[in-house]
């Protein structure tokens, strides 16, 4: 199972790089690729198409009122409407990242603390970075595949 992070964010925006942080870590698990995108996903579509992958992630930071550090799995339903990225629309880039690719897609939002300018993520958003891509290590342990088979279960990404 090919896996493909599009890492969204501004890393001199303090914690809206989180999206890239989590794609820096997650890209050296098996099976994992990262496209750093910056604050335009849609610049990127071409490239994660080539990749031709089997999943892909958005991550991203996002306003989405939780606690600082706080992350949540969105599909495209949730994204509808008032859109909770401070970048393009992630429902029209998860749209048209299943067509192109036919992939399962998800979008990994973090609720960030400070969007100042500055280098850096915050101590809750770093924290949560870091969990996130151990949950995403474990899942590639476990449940992907080799030969592209995926066991479908509680844990799997958002399916198609």
């Amino acid at each position: 199972m090919k896996i493909v992070i599009l890492a969204v964010g501004n890393t001199m925006r303090r914690d809206d790089g989180a999206g890239v942080e989590f794609g820096r870590l997650a890209e050296k698990y098996n099976g994992v690729e990262t496209v750093i995108c910056g604050d335009a996903p849609e610049n990127s579509l071409g490239t994660v198409t080539r990749l031709e992958p089997d999943a892909v992630i958005i991550a991203d930071a996002m306003d989405f009122s939780g606690s600082p550090g706080e992350y949540r799995w969105f599909d495209s339903h949730c994204l509808a409407g008032n859109d909770i990225s401070t970048h393009a629309s992630l429902k029209l880039v998860v749209e048209c990242i299943r067509e192109f690719t036919g992939a399962s897609t998800g979008v990994l939002g973090f609720q960030p603390s400070d969007r100042g300018w500055g280098a850096g993520l915050s101590v809750p958003v770093q924290r949560a970075v870091k969990l996130a891509a151990d949950e995403l290590a474990a899942y590639v342990e476990n449940y992907a595949l080799p030969g592209g088979q995926h066991e479908r279960g509680k844990n799997s990404i958002n399916s198609r």
